[in-house]
């Protein structure tokens, strides 16, 4: 099996890729719906309140934030927080890029009138802001009842913070990818975990979570959603048949080897197949080949969320019907 060198993208991929991106927005009908449904959701800066406050006034935040102050952390580490210099300067920072979140609140509340034409959730989230002393594992996190937002990953891949970061690591920061990671993490709560340690079935549950992502936030391209770079993603495309053969050819689908998570599925520089051309690949190209069977399950078969997520990663695969495009 033989994976293409990367190179300028034919015409042929650039056109396909084109036509996913025409695809990626909702029908007309279908936004009109989801635009009548969209209501201003509720933010709350917990950034901004936490840098203005003083060690007096501790007790004041403690009441109007009780989940962001563990019974268990004495007031002490708290103090020692607010009279920090690097926690200044972090919150500094953190101000400085993001003085006003209007647009970015129009997102969101748009974000959950998707969430809400496709799930209806019995309640709107409310939004905070904070930092996480740039802890990239933790960007987002959905709950029912709020999303929150660690502004300090979100400050651009040049900025100093990020200088020890590798570089897969550092695209991440730009802010562009805030509503993307918001879908994903609202998806991440919807999508059962997988019941077999099968690599077909990690897979399937990465490409269900990208496909819900995708349906909660189809204003961006697929490319986008997977933070890979239009190079990166022709690569994917151009790729696509070989990629399939090798999980064919070398029985990877039901294997239960824990590294082909590692080398197909986790964030990385690149993904490992153990071959010369290894580093002309982007990293996670299970999930992309996850999200295509996914949607080809989804089209041949009636285009049902709820049975999608229901369905287990072996029968999804038998009734996808699934060829890579040649």
């Amino acid at each position: 099996m033989r994976i293409m060198k990367q190179k300028a993208i034919s015409f042929f991929v650039l056109f396909f890729a084109c036509l996913l991106l025409a695809s990626c927005g909702d029908s007309p009908e279908i936004e009109n719906r989801v635009n009548a449904l969209q209501t201003n959701l509720d933010l709350r800066r917990f950034d901004v309140d936490f840098k203005q406050a003083s060690v007096a006034q501790l007790s004041e935040l403690k009441a109007e934030y009780p989940f962001f102050f563990p019974r268990s952390t004495p007031d002490s580490i708290w103090e020692a927080k607010l009279r920090d210099s690097l926690q200044s300067q972090l919150l500094k920072e953190v101000s400085i890029a993001f003085p006003s979140f209007d647009s970015i609140m129009s997102h969101m509340s748009h974000l959950h009138a998707h969430f809400d034409y496709h799930f209806q959730p019995p309640k709107k989230p409310t939004i905070y802001t904070l930092t996480n002393d740039v802890d990239p594992e933790f960007r987002v996190i959905a709950t029912d009842s709020m999303w929150l937002i660690a502004l300090d990953n979100y400050l651009g891949p040049t900025h100093d913070f990020y200088k020890t970061f590798p570089s897969y690591v550092r695209k991440k920061t730009d802010p562009a990818y805030l509503i993307v990671d918001m879908a994903a993490a609202v998806s991440e709560s919807l999508v059962p975990q997988p019941q077999q340690a099968y690599f077909l079935s990690q897979m399937v549950y990465e490409g269900k979570k990208l496909f819900l992502q995708q349906l909660l936030w189809p204003h961006d391209s697929e490319a986008k959603h997977l933070h890979f770079t239009e190079s990166e993603y022709g690569w994917a495309l151009e790729n696509e048949p070989q990629i399939w053969r090798y999980f064919l050819e070398n029985k990877l689908l039901y294997s239960t080897e824990k590294d082909l998570a590692y080398r197909f599925l986790y964030p990385a520089p690149f993904s490992k197949f153990n071959l010369e051309i290894d580093r002309e690949s982007p990293g996670q190209v299970g999930v992309f080949m996850g999200v295509q069977l996914v949607r080809s399950y989804y089209e041949k078969n009636g285009k049902d969320l709820k049975e999608l997520l229901r369905t287990s990663a072996v029968d999804l695969l038998k009734d996808a019907a699934y060829k890579p495009k040649k």
